[in-house]
């Protein structure tokens, strides 16, 4: 939603966006070793769930984390 068209490189904004510059020094996935052993664990978790779900066939995922810290499942297809 909110995008003209996407692809390899730069997606086209309906919208504009701001930019601003990303500061890495208060993220926890960086420095806090317990948080992303539970993301890792997380995404393992679901990993194994989407590719259960495609009778076990090894799939590509992109995902995100939403701002409640769940993981989204964005697209998934299978690796070649």
């Amino acid at each position: 939603e909110g995008f003209a068209g996407a692809g390899l490189y730069d997606s086209i904004t309906v919208a504009d966006c701001v930019h601003k510059a990303v500061n890495y020094a208060t993220e926890p996935l960086v420095f806090d070793k317990d948080f992303r052993n539970k993301v890792l664990r997380q995404l393992f978790k679901l990993g194994r769930l989407v590719e259960d779900n495609f009778k076990g066939e090894p799939q590509d995922i992109e995902g995100a984390i939403d701002k409640n810290g769940g993981l989204v499942v964005l697209q998934s297809r299978p690796q070649v």
